[in-house]
């Protein structure tokens, strides 16, 4: 089995470092042999979510609708990234699992991070309850960064690490993240 992770970066600002971050787990969960894609609800949003159209799929148009409903729905896992927002996660992000079913959502593994708020975890404790809400499940181990942690270059890559413990801790999210995304697996299989 390959595990298939979909990060989501959850914020619209030109070279976010939220962004940089969803790339560099993704990084290194192609590098554990995950087969692992980003969505950047910058380059390719999301319109407003119509639960009218959420409610009858066949009549969806938008093309990036269509195609992020469909890298979810092969997903064994997500990545969810978000900018601090008045202490919680971005909109967009919102409407983007706005976007998808409980079904598509449940029994799947969830890597939280979120970057800025002088390194708060509110907007991970704020996606951990919508995510358990719709029945997936949330690894322990949670990434919080601010502008102290990380160097990026013009192209907006991590080129640099200021907090020696945030490498160990991207290592354990990785690994959580493949474990829980192999046990949601075998969830799924069992009740199919």
């Amino acid at each position: 089995m390959t595990i298939k992770i979909l990060g989501i970066i959850g914020s619209v600002r030109p070279l976010s470092r939220t962004g940089a971050m969803v790339r560099l787990v993704n990084w290194n969960l192609k590098e554990r042999g995950v087969e692992s894609s980003t969505w950047s609800l910058r380059e390719r949003p999301l319109p407003i979510m119509d639960p009218d159209l959420r409610a009858h799929p066949e009549r969806i148009t938008d093309p990036n609708v269509r195609e992020f409903m469909a890298q979810a729905a092969l997903a064994d896992g997500f990545v969810l990234g978000t900018p601090v927002f008045h202490w919680s996660f971005s909109g967009v992000l919102k409407n983007a699992i706005d976007h998808l079913s409980s079904e598509v959502l449940s029994q799947k593994a969830f890597g939280l991070l979120s970057h800025g708020g002088r390194q708060s975890t509110q907007p991970l404790a704020d996606l951990a309850n919508v995510v358990e809400g719709c029945g997936g499940i949330v690894i322990p181990t949670r990434i919080a960064t601010d502008d102290s942690h990380l160097d990026l270059d013009a192209e907006g890559r991590v080129t640099g690490m200021r907090d020696r413990d945030l490498a160990d801790r991207i290592d354990r999210f990785c690994g959580d993240l493949i474990r829980f995304a192999a046990i949601g697996y075998a969830l799924r299989l069992d009740a199919a």
